[in-house]
């Protein structure tokens, strides 16, 4: 028999199980920001085909906590997405912060607090990420 045409149900290997697009992202909340107060923390993780045009990101997790700060002392909250979803290699993905008050954006929280798009987990990117929060203007 040539290989791969025949398949003994006793022979045939389990596939390996699909890695998960988890992404651990630690917020931090600089000690010089003015105090927040009453907020939340909002934290996505999208996906997109890199190659179709025209085709908007999909949600794939996302996650909301309440949010306050106190201007003195740097506060850091750590959040894990996408345990859940599975990787697919073919597309890319992309994380958002944002501190909301009644729905408003009021901070973003950029890449080491550097400005652009958070990309994560595929094409070399971390599935860890360090985010700083500053206002929105």
């Amino acid at each position: 028999m040539i290989a791969g045409w025949f398949c003994d149900s006793d022979a045939v290997a389990a596939e390996p199980a699909p890695h998960t697009a988890a992404v651990t992202l630690d917020v931090t909340a600089p000690a010089a920001l003015p105090d927040i107060h009453l907020h939340d923390l909002e934290v996505r993780l999208y996906s997109y085909e890199p190659f179709v045009a025209d085709m908007p990101a999909t949600l794939m997790d996302m996650a909301s906590v309440p949010f306050d700060h106190i201007t003195g002392a740097a506060e850091t909250t750590s959040i894990t997405l996408g345990e859940d979803a599975a990787l697919a290699q073919r597309l890319q993905y992309y994380v958002t912060v944002f501190v909301l008050h009644d729905g408003a954006r009021t901070h973003i929280g950029e890449r080491d607090g550097r400005p652009g798009l958070m990309h994560v987990l595929t094409d070399g990117h971390p599935a860890q990420l360090d985010v700083i929060l500053r206002p929105v203007h």
